[in-house]
């Protein structure tokens, strides 16, 4: 589900960089950019790391550049729209999960039904994280999904999607 959720969000933001390349007059392609890039010679483990996934970035705005030139840029919105409404969806089913242990923990703290410390384990704290990380994602998500198209249809799929996930 994370991958699919990230691989999503990944190509979403980049048509999102596609889209507001095409609105630029002065954007250059993104294949042309690419022909320029190299890496050099003495560069340590991060610089490279850095290098492909950058690179593989570029190749995702390229194909994703060669998709939409057939299509109009209301297409295009639509596309976005469902794809942040996906996106946001499924933070927000994720939210739900952790919410879900999060008040779990604190009701069981405070029946006394969980000895000990429940706050102090690493489980806990991410529980947390995770819960705090989810709720504002699935917030910027649906703003940027409804910043490209209507709410008719990016809040249905928004809910359908965390409903797919609960």
């Amino acid at each position: 589900m994370m991958i699919s959720l990230i691989s999503t969000y990944i190509f979403t933001n980049e048509l999102d960089a596609v889209l507001a390349a095409r609105a630029d007059l002065s954007a250059e392609p993104f294949s042309s950019i690419s022909a320029r890039r190299w890496l050099p010679e003495n560069t340590n483990l991060m610089t490279k790391t850095k290098f492909r996934i950058e690179s593989g970035l570029l190749w995702v705005k390229q194909k994703l550049e060669a998709w939409t030139a057939a299509h109009d840029d209301t297409q295009i919105a639509w596309t976005l729209g469902i794809g942040w409404a996906c996106c946001g969806g499924g933070l927000a089913g994720m939210c739900l999960v952790f919410a879900k242990a999060a008040v779990k923990l604190v009701s069981g703290t405070l029946s006394h039904e969980n000895t000990g410390n429940q706050f102090g384990h690493l489980a806990s704290i991410f529980t947390f994280i995770f819960l705090a990380i989810t709720a504002v994602s699935q917030i910027i998500c649906l703003n940027r999904g409804l910043r490209v198209y209507d709410s008719t249809l990016v809040v249905p799929v928004f809910r359908g999607f965390c409903a797919l996930v609960r």
